[in-house]
Protein backbone atom coordinates (compact mmCIF):
# COMPACT_ATOMS: atom_id res chain seq x y z
CA UNK A 1 0.00 0.00 0.00
CA UNK A 2 0.95 3.37 -1.07
CA UNK A 3 0.47 6.81 1.03
CA UNK A 4 2.61 9.58 1.58
CA UNK A 5 4.90 8.49 -0.69
CA UNK A 6 6.11 5.52 1.46
CA UNK A 7 5.04 2.33 0.50
CA UNK A 8 4.21 -0.34 3.23
CA UNK A 9 3.70 -4.47 2.58
CA UNK A 10 2.94 -6.09 5.83
CA UNK A 11 0.02 -8.82 5.61
CA UNK A 12 -0.94 -10.07 9.31
CA UNK A 13 -0.15 -13.80 9.79
CA UNK A 14 -3.13 -15.78 10.56
CA UNK A 15 -3.01 -17.27 14.14
CA UNK A 16 -1.70 -20.87 13.23
CA UNK A 17 -1.87 -23.06 16.98
CA UNK A 18 1.29 -24.82 15.35
CA UNK A 19 3.74 -21.68 15.99
CA UNK A 20 6.22 -22.32 18.37
CA UNK A 21 6.11 -20.66 21.16
CA UNK A 22 9.21 -18.39 22.79
CA UNK A 23 9.69 -20.76 25.33
CA UNK A 24 10.46 -24.00 22.86
CA UNK A 25 13.75 -22.21 22.38
CA UNK A 26 16.41 -23.87 24.15
CA UNK A 27 19.02 -21.21 23.91
CA UNK A 28 17.11 -18.58 26.14
CA UNK A 29 19.89 -18.27 29.12
CA UNK A 30 19.30 -15.13 30.45
CA UNK A 31 16.58 -12.91 31.78
CA UNK A 32 15.90 -9.59 31.30
CA UNK A 33 16.56 -7.05 33.82
CA UNK A 34 17.81 -4.16 32.39
CA UNK A 35 15.81 -1.21 31.68
CA UNK A 36 17.93 -0.09 28.52
CA UNK A 37 19.70 -2.50 26.19
CA UNK A 38 21.18 -1.15 22.91
CA UNK A 39 23.34 -3.35 21.74
CA UNK A 40 25.47 -1.85 18.44
CA UNK A 41 23.11 -3.19 15.45
CA UNK A 42 25.29 -3.86 12.55
CA UNK A 43 22.45 -3.52 10.03
CA UNK A 44 22.09 -2.45 6.42
CA UNK A 45 19.56 0.47 6.15
CA UNK A 46 17.31 -0.48 3.22
CA UNK A 47 14.95 1.44 0.87
CA UNK A 48 12.40 -0.39 -0.28
CA UNK A 49 11.21 2.03 -2.41
CA UNK A 50 7.72 1.85 -3.88
CA UNK A 51 7.91 -2.15 -3.76
CA UNK A 52 5.84 -3.76 -0.60
CA UNK A 53 9.10 -5.78 0.40
CA UNK A 54 9.39 -4.30 4.48
CA UNK A 55 8.79 -7.92 5.75
CA UNK A 56 11.60 -9.14 3.46
CA UNK A 57 13.94 -6.33 4.19
CA UNK A 58 13.25 -6.25 7.88
CA UNK A 59 13.99 -9.92 7.89
CA UNK A 60 17.14 -9.01 5.79
CA UNK A 61 18.62 -6.56 8.18
CA UNK A 62 18.30 -8.62 11.00
CA UNK A 63 20.39 -11.53 9.22
CA UNK A 64 23.15 -9.11 8.77
CA UNK A 65 23.33 -8.43 12.45
CA UNK A 66 23.25 -11.61 13.61
CA UNK A 67 25.98 -12.88 11.45
CA UNK A 68 27.88 -9.77 11.87
CA UNK A 69 28.14 -10.44 15.39
CA UNK A 70 28.60 -14.00 15.47
CA UNK A 71 31.80 -13.95 12.84
CA UNK A 72 32.88 -9.80 12.49
CA UNK A 73 31.85 -9.72 8.93
CA UNK A 74 29.42 -7.52 7.19
CA UNK A 75 27.33 -8.66 4.77
CA UNK A 76 24.47 -7.38 3.16
CA UNK A 77 22.04 -9.43 2.21
CA UNK A 78 19.42 -9.68 -0.65
CA UNK A 79 15.94 -8.84 0.64
CA UNK A 80 14.73 -9.14 -2.69
CA UNK A 81 15.40 -13.28 -2.64
CA UNK A 82 13.63 -13.30 0.77
CA UNK A 83 10.54 -11.19 -1.41
CA UNK A 84 10.93 -13.74 -4.03
CA UNK A 85 11.85 -17.02 -2.81
CA UNK A 86 7.64 -18.08 -2.20
CA UNK A 87 5.69 -21.39 -2.14
CA UNK A 88 3.23 -22.11 -4.66
CA UNK A 89 0.80 -21.63 -1.27
CA UNK A 90 2.21 -18.75 -0.17
CA UNK A 91 0.61 -15.21 -0.97
CA UNK A 92 1.49 -14.73 -4.31
CA UNK A 93 0.94 -10.70 -4.80
CA UNK A 94 2.51 -7.33 -3.57
CA UNK A 95 3.34 -7.64 0.09
CA UNK A 96 4.45 -10.37 2.13
CA UNK A 97 3.35 -12.09 5.43
CA UNK A 98 5.68 -12.38 7.92
CA UNK A 99 5.28 -16.32 8.77
CA UNK A 100 6.06 -16.62 4.97
CA UNK A 101 9.20 -15.08 5.36
CA UNK A 102 10.68 -17.06 8.31
CA UNK A 103 9.34 -20.05 6.71
CA UNK A 104 11.32 -19.30 3.53
CA UNK A 105 14.24 -18.29 5.68
CA UNK A 106 14.22 -21.38 7.52
CA UNK A 107 14.27 -23.98 4.26
CA UNK A 108 16.29 -22.29 1.61
CA UNK A 109 17.95 -18.70 3.96
CA UNK A 110 19.51 -15.72 1.75
CA UNK A 111 21.96 -14.90 -0.39
CA UNK A 112 24.12 -11.97 -0.31
CA UNK A 113 23.07 -8.64 -1.59
CA UNK A 114 25.31 -8.81 -4.32
CA UNK A 115 23.96 -12.27 -5.98
CA UNK A 116 20.40 -11.19 -6.29
CA UNK A 117 19.62 -7.25 -6.46
CA UNK A 118 17.45 -5.52 -8.37
CA UNK A 119 15.63 -2.41 -7.27
CA UNK A 120 12.37 -1.14 -7.53
CA UNK A 121 10.99 -4.38 -9.12
CA UNK A 122 7.67 -6.09 -7.17
CA UNK A 123 7.09 -9.74 -6.86
CA UNK A 124 5.07 -10.72 -10.50
CA UNK A 125 8.96 -9.08 -11.60
CA UNK A 126 10.88 -10.67 -9.44
CA UNK A 127 9.80 -13.92 -9.39
CA UNK A 128 10.73 -15.36 -12.54
CA UNK A 129 13.86 -14.16 -12.00
CA UNK A 130 14.65 -16.11 -8.90
CA UNK A 131 12.77 -18.84 -10.16
CA UNK A 132 15.69 -18.80 -13.37
CA UNK A 133 18.17 -18.41 -10.66
CA UNK A 134 17.23 -20.29 -8.27
CA UNK A 135 19.15 -23.96 -8.65
CA UNK A 136 22.52 -21.59 -8.53
CA UNK A 137 21.74 -19.66 -5.74
CA UNK A 138 20.21 -22.37 -3.70
CA UNK A 139 23.35 -23.38 -2.11
CA UNK A 140 24.50 -20.09 -1.72
CA UNK A 141 21.79 -19.59 0.63
CA UNK A 142 22.12 -22.12 2.79
CA UNK A 143 24.63 -21.24 4.83
CA UNK A 144 22.66 -18.28 5.95
CA UNK A 145 18.98 -20.45 6.89
CA UNK A 146 17.95 -20.05 10.35
CA UNK A 147 17.14 -23.00 12.07
CA UNK A 148 13.76 -22.27 14.20
CA UNK A 149 11.75 -19.27 14.56
CA UNK A 150 9.03 -18.54 17.37
CA UNK A 151 6.06 -16.15 17.70
CA UNK A 152 6.55 -13.66 20.39
CA UNK A 153 2.98 -12.23 22.12
CA UNK A 154 4.24 -10.24 24.79
CA UNK A 155 6.96 -7.30 25.45
CA UNK A 156 8.64 -9.61 27.86
CA UNK A 157 9.02 -11.82 25.58
CA UNK A 158 10.27 -9.29 23.10
CA UNK A 159 13.13 -8.52 25.44
CA UNK A 160 14.30 -12.10 26.23
CA UNK A 161 14.14 -12.75 22.45
CA UNK A 162 16.56 -9.48 21.54
CA UNK A 163 18.69 -10.06 24.52
CA UNK A 164 19.29 -14.21 24.01
CA UNK A 165 19.06 -14.67 20.09
CA UNK A 166 19.78 -10.70 18.49
CA UNK A 167 17.15 -8.25 16.68
CA UNK A 168 14.11 -9.46 15.81
CA UNK A 169 10.92 -8.29 13.63
CA UNK A 170 7.40 -6.42 14.69
CA UNK A 171 4.84 -5.75 12.59
CA UNK A 172 3.36 -2.93 12.93
CA UNK A 173 -0.03 -0.96 12.45
CA UNK A 174 0.63 2.39 11.06
CA UNK A 175 -1.48 5.34 11.50
CA UNK A 176 -1.29 8.67 9.84
CA UNK A 177 0.83 10.21 13.02
CA UNK A 178 3.23 7.70 11.86
CA UNK A 179 4.76 9.82 8.98
CA UNK A 180 4.62 12.65 11.43
CA UNK A 181 7.98 10.87 13.11
CA UNK A 182 11.04 13.71 13.31
CA UNK A 183 14.63 13.45 13.17
CA UNK A 184 15.15 12.52 16.79
CA UNK A 185 13.39 9.41 15.38
CA UNK A 186 10.77 9.55 18.29
CA UNK A 187 7.44 8.06 16.98
CA UNK A 188 3.96 10.01 17.93
CA UNK A 189 0.86 8.33 19.64
CA UNK A 190 -0.63 6.97 17.12
CA UNK A 191 -3.65 8.92 15.35
CA UNK A 192 -5.85 9.64 12.46
CA UNK A 193 -6.11 6.83 9.89
CA UNK A 194 -5.11 3.38 9.99
CA UNK A 195 -2.96 3.20 6.65
CA UNK A 196 -1.94 -0.15 6.45
CA UNK A 197 1.02 -2.70 8.33
CA UNK A 198 4.79 -2.61 8.20
CA UNK A 199 7.48 -4.44 9.23
CA UNK A 200 10.61 -3.13 10.63
CA UNK A 201 13.47 -4.99 12.99
CA UNK A 202 14.43 -4.09 16.30
CA UNK A 203 17.30 -4.65 18.30
CA UNK A 204 16.47 -3.41 21.85
CA UNK A 205 14.93 -1.02 24.10
CA UNK A 206 15.60 2.62 25.52
CA UNK A 207 14.75 3.83 28.96
CA UNK A 208 12.03 5.48 28.06
CA UNK A 209 10.22 2.72 27.72
CA UNK A 210 10.42 2.63 23.56
CA UNK A 211 11.70 -0.41 21.39
CA UNK A 212 15.01 0.47 19.06
CA UNK A 213 13.78 0.17 15.63
CA UNK A 214 14.82 -0.08 11.97
CA UNK A 215 13.02 1.00 8.92
CA UNK A 216 13.18 0.29 5.54
CA UNK A 217 12.82 3.25 3.83
CA UNK A 218 16.20 4.90 3.40
CA UNK A 219 18.66 7.15 5.49
CA UNK A 220 16.83 10.23 4.93
CA UNK A 221 13.54 8.98 7.18
CA UNK A 222 13.60 9.20 11.23
CA UNK A 223 16.74 9.72 13.16
CA UNK A 224 19.16 8.14 10.04
CA UNK A 225 16.83 5.57 9.12
CA UNK A 226 16.29 4.48 12.69
CA UNK A 227 13.17 5.13 15.26
CA UNK A 228 12.09 4.69 18.70
CA UNK A 229 8.85 2.90 19.02
CA UNK A 230 6.87 3.42 22.29
CA UNK A 231 6.04 -0.34 24.57
CA UNK A 232 2.40 0.74 24.90
CA UNK A 233 2.05 1.88 21.19
CA UNK A 234 -0.09 -1.22 19.33
CA UNK A 235 1.97 -4.26 17.82
CA UNK A 236 0.09 -6.70 15.53
CA UNK A 237 2.65 -9.77 15.62
CA UNK A 238 6.30 -10.32 16.62
CA UNK A 239 8.64 -13.21 15.11
CA UNK A 240 12.01 -14.20 16.84
CA UNK A 241 14.40 -16.54 15.21
CA UNK A 242 17.96 -18.27 15.43
CA UNK A 243 20.36 -20.38 14.00
CA UNK A 244 23.38 -22.74 14.20
CA UNK A 245 26.50 -20.57 14.25
CA UNK A 246 27.66 -20.73 17.60
CA UNK A 247 26.61 -17.84 20.01
CA UNK A 248 28.50 -15.00 21.43
CA UNK A 249 31.11 -16.08 23.91
CA UNK A 250 29.85 -13.83 27.43
CA UNK A 251 31.62 -11.18 28.04
CA UNK A 252 33.37 -10.42 24.64
CA UNK A 253 33.08 -6.83 23.19
CA UNK A 254 34.27 -5.63 20.40
CA UNK A 255 36.25 -2.50 20.95
CA UNK A 256 35.91 0.68 18.80
CA UNK A 257 39.49 -0.36 17.21
CA UNK A 258 38.45 -3.35 16.21
CA UNK A 259 35.34 -2.48 14.46
CA UNK A 260 37.30 0.83 12.66
CA UNK A 261 39.62 -2.31 11.64
CA UNK A 262 36.82 -4.20 10.07
CA UNK A 263 34.95 -1.10 8.48
CA UNK A 264 38.44 -0.26 6.96
CA UNK A 265 38.53 -3.66 5.44
CA UNK A 266 34.68 -3.94 4.44
CA UNK A 267 35.24 -0.52 2.46
CA UNK A 268 38.47 -1.69 0.85
CA UNK A 269 36.41 -4.71 -0.11
CA UNK A 270 33.97 -2.65 -1.85
CA UNK A 271 36.52 -0.63 -3.71
CA UNK A 272 37.98 -4.32 -5.38
CA UNK A 273 34.21 -5.30 -6.60
CA UNK A 274 33.36 -5.15 -10.06
CA UNK A 275 30.04 -3.32 -10.72
CA UNK A 276 26.82 -5.67 -11.65
CA UNK A 277 25.78 -6.53 -15.03
CA UNK A 278 22.48 -4.81 -14.47
CA UNK A 279 23.69 -1.78 -14.49
CA UNK A 280 25.53 -2.15 -18.06
CA UNK A 281 24.00 0.41 -20.11
CA UNK A 282 23.37 3.25 -17.53
CA UNK A 283 27.29 2.86 -16.23
CA UNK A 284 28.12 2.83 -20.42
CA UNK A 285 26.12 6.07 -20.48
CA UNK A 286 27.76 8.11 -17.52
CA UNK A 287 31.53 7.09 -18.57
CA UNK A 288 30.33 7.97 -22.59
CA UNK A 289 29.09 11.66 -20.96
CA UNK A 290 32.29 12.31 -18.62
CA UNK A 291 30.29 12.07 -15.79
CA UNK A 292 32.13 9.49 -13.83
CA UNK A 293 36.17 9.00 -15.38
CA UNK A 294 37.89 7.08 -11.94
CA UNK A 295 40.40 7.81 -9.51
CA UNK A 296 43.84 8.67 -10.21
CA UNK A 297 44.35 4.87 -10.47
CA UNK A 298 41.24 4.84 -13.31
CA UNK A 299 39.40 2.61 -11.05
CA UNK A 300 35.57 3.55 -10.96
CA UNK A 301 34.41 2.24 -7.54
CA UNK A 302 31.10 1.43 -8.37
CA UNK A 303 29.98 -0.60 -5.14
CA UNK A 304 32.12 2.28 -3.25
CA UNK A 305 30.40 4.90 -0.95
CA UNK A 306 30.16 8.34 -2.59
CA UNK A 307 31.11 10.78 -0.72
CA UNK A 308 29.77 14.88 -0.57
CA UNK A 309 32.89 15.87 -2.12
CA UNK A 310 32.30 13.37 -5.33
CA UNK A 311 29.01 14.07 -5.26
CA UNK A 312 29.63 17.62 -5.98
CA UNK A 313 32.68 16.39 -8.70
CA UNK A 314 29.58 15.00 -10.72
CA UNK A 315 27.65 17.37 -10.54
CA UNK A 316 29.78 20.41 -11.20
CA UNK A 317 30.53 18.12 -14.42
CA UNK A 318 26.69 17.93 -15.09
CA UNK A 319 26.02 21.87 -14.64
CA UNK A 320 28.98 22.36 -17.05
CA UNK A 321 27.98 20.37 -20.27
Amino acid sequence: MKKFNYTLGAKPSPKDVRDYPLSKSNRIVKEVMAEEYLPFAQMTIKNQGQVGKCVAAANAAIREDREFRQSGIITSFAEDFIYANRQPTDWQDSGMYPREAKNALLKTGVVPSDYFSFPNKEYAALKPLLDAMLATLAPLALPHRISAYYRTNTNYEREVAATNLGSQTLTLPIYESFFDTGADGIVPEPKGELVGYHEIAYFGWRKDVRWACQNSWGYWWGNRGRFYYHKDYPIIESWADEDDILPEKEGEILTQEQFNAMLQNYFEMLDAKPPSEWSATERGAVEAAGLIVGDSNGRKRYKAHVTREELAIILYRMMNK
